[in-house]
């Protein structure tokens, strides 16, 4: 959220905006839970609302044994720097270009234009049921918070996900090409007719210098998120908090800038207006949907921190130790991975790695997986929040089948070098035969906490940046169900932090389900999430919280990266 935004008082609060109903259709949007009845037929667009927080939630203000309510200040030299929140730019963006009336809008270019015209006149009508004695209000309320929107939907029950949509993301440039669409089976008309929509609905506000960021109809959101030259969407029903959706978004972008550094796609754009950016990107197509499936199915993006592969912490310690590089090579990070997650990471001395970052450079190993039996890679990639204006040169080296060694550098000609490096000492050290045993026990199961009625959990350390949760058991063994329990986290997540707009942000706060208690808890050093039995009276679901956090404490060697080794 920017920093600068309050909640709109009766006095200021924007009169509510109505677009036409033949938009949503362009857009192929059908809402799956009713509208109410004022928005039957129409997209309403519309100020942040306010929605009070169910029963047995905490404020943070409110002294408690329970936990601290003071902001967790990261350990110095850190191993992960800590994110900023969703709400700001991951990294500088220009303001959305300038676009007219006459901007060239691909598909049905009267219809286009008739929505642009409908538009304007919905945006100037003034409302007939404000007070003479009130000013008007003003459209730089509008700006950075148009159109925000909090689900007064009570969360997903199994049998209402079961009937939602996937989510759809789209990536328009501002000409309105399309470059990437989440679902295959789009068809190319289809797709350009609705980013054409989408770009006129973006133009309209652009044109007043705003900047259009949700639409919400019935109980679908679309979320825009403006990086020119390059315009993001998505569409969803599901009932996660804003900040969510817009942080997908933001992660899309990286994933691009991770293909293309920022100066590049810039001169593109600046040569040729109409550039088909999607026609570049193909090959990156599945980065992005497996990006995409990350953030859907855990926490990880949005607690902005990353997991690592549970190991003892000697042997994870002696493992960073053989990775230490020798000192004629250009190294910036270099990091050994097994089953997807990281065993240990090196670093130079006070520079830190950003978890965008890192997610990024694991999505691309891992889609299609650079880890094949004894293979080796070389590709450049650009990390976004360590600089967006240059490629760092990834050595990916095979260990083992799924365990390997990547080291980044700035010097394009390090081949030789890293090739000489790799995996020597871990060799030497029969340090890889613990790795594949590591591998085989991970993930661990709910059921070693041995705490009853507990069916998962996802514990944040604030300190070290990083999060530990096990396999899902049964309850969740299908992705759809695993989608509606990350949901429900991340909405307990944004109550917790306030993220949209609430009054105030707490410390405990639960929602329950005919499935399951689904239950928060934030203090200073950590975040913990828990999925209960929904029997289980609130009392048993606060000590349930305690029991996870005894037991993580009690691993904490074996489930976190907390020495690494520095050069």
């Amino acid at each position: 959220m920017s920093p600068d935004f309050r909640p709109p008082t009766p006095k200021d609060r924007p009169h509510s905006r109505l677009l036409p109903a033949h938009s949503l259709s362009l857009l192929n949007i059908t809402p799956s839970r009713p509208a109410s009845p004022v928005l039957a037929g129409t997209v309403e667009l519309r100020p942040s609302s306010f929605v009070e927080s169910p029963a047995f939630s905490s404020p943070k203000q409110t002294p408690s044994s329970i936990g601290g309510d003071e902001d967790v200040e990261q350990e110095p030299d850190g191993l992960l720097a800590n994110e900023p929140s969703p709400e700001e730019s991951l990294i500088s963006a220009s303001p959305p270009s300038s676009l007219t009336a006459e901007t060239v809008l691909p598909g049905s270019e009267s219809a286009s234009h008739a929505l642009r015209e409908q538009l304007k006149r919905t945006i100037s009508r003034k409302s007939t049921g404000s007070a003479p004695s009130s000013p008007p209000a003003k459209r730089s309320v509008l700006a950075d918070e148009v159109l925000s929107a909090v689900s007064e939907y009570p969360p997903l029950s199994p049998e209402e996900a079961a009937r939602y949509e996937d989510r759809k993301y789209f990536v328009l440039t501002n000409a309105g090409k399309p470059v990437f669409i989440s679902e295959k089976g789009d068809s190319e008309e289809e797709a350009t007719n609705a980013m054409g929509i989408m770009q006129a609905l973006i133009s309209v506000f652009a044109e007043d210098g705003d900047k259009l960021r949700y639409i919400t109809t019935g109980s679908t959101r679309i979320t825009f998120l403006l990086r020119t030259p390059l315009y993001y969407v998505s569409v969803s029903s599901w009932g996660e908090p804003a900040p969510v959706t817009r942080t997908h978004l933001e992660y899309l972008h990286l994933q691009i800038l991770s293909v293309l550094t920022l100066p590049q796609l810039t001169k593109l754009f600046e040569r040729r207006g109409n550039f088909d950016l999607g026609r570049l990107l193909t090959g990156a197509e599945p980065l992005m949907r497996s990006l995409l499936n990350t953030a859907q199915t855990s926490l990880e993006t949005t607690l902005a921190a990353m997991q690592c592969l549970r190991i003892d912490m000697h042997r994870r310690r002696r493992i960073g130790d053989a990775l230490l590089p020798p000192s004629k090579l250009s190294l910036v990070y270099a990091l050994v991975i097994a089953g997807g997650r990281v065993i240990t990471l090196v670093r130079p001395r006070k520079h830190s790695i950003n978890p965008s970052d890192l997610r990024i450079l694991l999505n691309t190993i891992a889609s299609p997986s650079l880890l094949t039996s004894d293979s080796e890679s070389w590709l450049p990639i650009c990390l976004p929040k360590y600089n967006a204006d240059r490629f760092l040169y990834t050595y990916v080296g095979a260990l083992r089948e799924g365990i390997g060694i990547v080291g980044l550098s700035p010097d394009r000609d390090a081949w030789d070098a890293m090739r000489e490096w790799r995996g020597v000492k871990l060799e030497e050290e029969s340090l890889l035969g613990f790795i594949e045993k590591a591998v085989l026990a991970h993930p661990y199961a709910v059921v070693e906490l041995g705490i009853h009625g507990l069916r998962h959990f996802v514990y944040k350390s604030r300190i070290h940046v990083q999060y530990t949760q096990p396999e899902f058991d049964a309850s969740y063994d299908t992705e759809l169900e695993q989608r509606r329990l990350v949901t429900l986290y991340q909405q307990v997540h944004d109550t917790l932090h306030a993220r949209s707009g609430q009054k105030e942000a707490l410390s405990l706060h639960h929602i329950r389900t005919p499935r399951e208690t689904v239950m928060g808890w934030t203090t200073k050093p950590l975040e913990v999430y828990i999925a209960l039995s929904p029997h289980l009276p609130e009392p048993a679901c606060v000590s349930a919280a305690h029991m996870v956090v005894n037991w993580v404490k009690k691993e904490e060697g074996r489930l976190f990266l907390k020495d690494a080794p520095v050069f």
